[in-house]
């Protein structure tokens, strides 16, 4: 009988989070950064970046960790990736009163907050960019990836986040 072995990495830039990883022990961990993943060409079959890309403070870098998903991936292979969705309810509201009042919406869509752990302390400050579905498939695009599956979901309104499967050209 074939058992497939499956390797597990879980990568995160963030030491203390990489070090409580809780997940079976038995599991890798590398300490890196997503526009610069320490392993070779093609050699990942699933990829799992799941609210990490919005965090990143242009589109250049987005566009380049997608980038990076790809070269890691096999022909095979998918990547699913979730990010945070502009025309969620919450946010729809508030860019349309803004707009409204003829104010700039970039403060609501391209910001810096605060990243607080369960008991309301601030543990740093976070940036978050709100995707819109066509800009999000442009640099899925331009990363030579293919949308395989898309679904909102997520968030209060279960409308808060694309999550996508991408397959490689």
């Amino acid at each position: 009988m074939y058992v497939k072995r499956t390797l597990v990495v879980a990568l995160d830039i963030a030491e203390n989070l990489i070090r409580n990883y809780l997940a079976d022990l038995a599991h890798q961990r590398v300490i890196a950064s997503v526009l610069n993943i320490p392993f070779r060409k093609s050699v990942s079959e699933e990829i799992y970046s799941i609210a990490v890309i919005h965090h990143l403070e242009s589109e250049k870098v987005r566009l380049q960790a997608l980038q990076e998903f790809h070269r890691i991936s096999t022909n095979q292979g998918e990547t699913v990736v979730s990010v945070w969705r502009k025309w969620r309810t919450q946010l729809k509201e508030k860019i349309i009163e803004r707009i409204k009042q003829s104010q700039d919406i970039d403060t609501l869509v391209d910001h810096q907050r605060p990243w607080k752990d369960s008991t309301g302390k601030v543990l740093g400050i976070r940036y978050y960019h709100y995707y819109t579905w066509k800009e999000l498939k442009n640099q899925i695009i331009d990363a030579k990836f293919i949308v395989k599956e898309r679904k909102i979901m997520g968030g209060r309104n279960k409308d808060g986040n694309f999550l996508v499967r991408l397959l490689k050209k």
